[in-house]
């Protein structure tokens, strides 16, 4: 039993997906190069704001987790720190994946993209509009008959599959 609301893919409270952009872009790899320092991004889509009511609520938990996540940053020097919450991001129920619409559709050229649409692979939000798009820019390759461009993606076993 994994208790009344399993976190299935990670054990955070909050977080739920970490970027470390000073490994993976070139400018914030010249500028970790030069001070030392590191570039992080913490993500929390459609956490429960009853359980973070507060701003502060939400920034103590995340660096809380940051932490544990990379032990190493602790007691680091905090030069910027900034909270975007939005609600503007697709939220999608249990149950709603067969109700998305796929890429295709019976009418010519009629394609769909977007992290809304159902994939024939898994993926999250950003990475489901990126890759439906190529899915669908693939479509009109391929009926152009000029070479569609690859798309890579994770083995759907286990957890990840659909």
């Amino acid at each position: 039993y994994l208790g009344p609301q399993p976190r299935l893919l990670t054990r955070y409270r909050l977080t739920d997906s970490i970027t470390l952009y000073h490994r993976i872009q070139e400018d914030y790899m010249a500028w970790a190069e030069r001070t030392g320092g590191s570039v992080v991004e913490l993500h929390a889509y459609c956490y429960k704001e009853r359980e973070f009511p507060t701003q502060a609520d939400l920034l103590d938990t995340f660096e809380a987790e940051l932490y544990e996540i990379v032990p190493s940053l602790q007691g680091a020097k905090v030069l910027h720190r900034q909270l975007v919450n939005q609600k503007n991001f697709a939220g999608f129920p249990p149950g709603s994946f067969a109700n998305r619409p796929q890429t295709t559709t019976q009418a010519p050229n009629l394609l769909f993209a977007g992290d809304w649409v159902r994939m024939p692979f898994p993926c999250g939000l950003m990475e489901r509009a990126v890759s439906s798009g190529l899915l669908a820019a693939n479509a009109i390759l391929q009926g152009e008959g000029v070479q569609r461009r690859p798309i890579l993606s994770v083995n759907p076993e286990g957890v990840l599959k659909i």
